[in-house]
């Protein structure tokens, strides 16, 4: 409990800076997200003795954040074929050790699954439209609005679920992905965020 409380703490302000600076600063803190994220996934895959390419499962990622940031949707399909060659290139260097197939495939995965969302966060902040009111955070374009809106609605999931769950959790969701989480939890968790999400909505979409 106490660790959650102090990377909200350090957390909430960062992304508030970050989110409503936008441009170069919001780009470079999902560049920054990208990149853990593909890490948390690599290690994951490595603790179940999996493998996936370090340079061409890694770089591609961090472009398609970049290409988002610069130029939009534009260059994405071309980044997305260039690392597909990459992928099947670097795979050629790894054959012998017979999972080629199942490397070649997260290194796929991984783009796919880190990189186009990461940059889908940056589409997302970009969009322009009607400016909306939003208390204290002041005026809103509709990629920011909608952005926060995701963001509350997240952190509202984990905090119902994890209070929730804490307090009348008995029935294990997956635990053998995660032993601590319940179904009552997620239940909870899942009604949380809608809530949120409804009551932004109605305040400011």
């Amino acid at each position: 409990m106490k660790q959650r409380i102090i990377t909200a703490i350090i957390a909430i302000p960062i992304a508030l800076f970050l989110i409503r600076m936008g441009g170069v600063f919001y780009a470079a803190g999902v560049i920054v997200l990208s990149y853990v994220g593909w890490r948390e996934l690599r290690n994951m895959l490595v603790g179940a003795g999996d493998k996936i390419y370090a340079v061409t499962g890694c770089l591609p990622v961090i472009a398609l954040v970049i290409a988002a940031a610069i130029s939009g949707e534009k260059t994405i399909l071309p980044i997305l074929v260039i690392s597909v060659i990459a992928i099947m290139l670097d795979t050629l260097f790894h054959y012998r050790d017979g999972r080629w197939i199942s490397e070649t495939a997260l290194g796929f995965f991984g783009v796919m699954y880190v990189g186009v969302l990461f940059a889908h966060f940056v589409f997302l902040r970009n969009l322009t439209g009607k400016i909306y009111s939003a208390g204290f955070l002041g005026q809103l374009s509709l990629g920011e609005a909608l952005l926060w809106t995701v963001m509350f609605g997240t952190w509202a999931s984990d905090t119902f679920a994890y209070f929730f769950g804490c307090n009348f959790g008995k029935h294990k969701l997956l635990p053998a992905v995660s032993p601590k989480k319940s179904v009552e939890g997620a239940v909870a968790g899942f009604v949380g965020c809608i809530l949120v999400i409804q009551g932004l909505g109605s305040c400011w979409l």
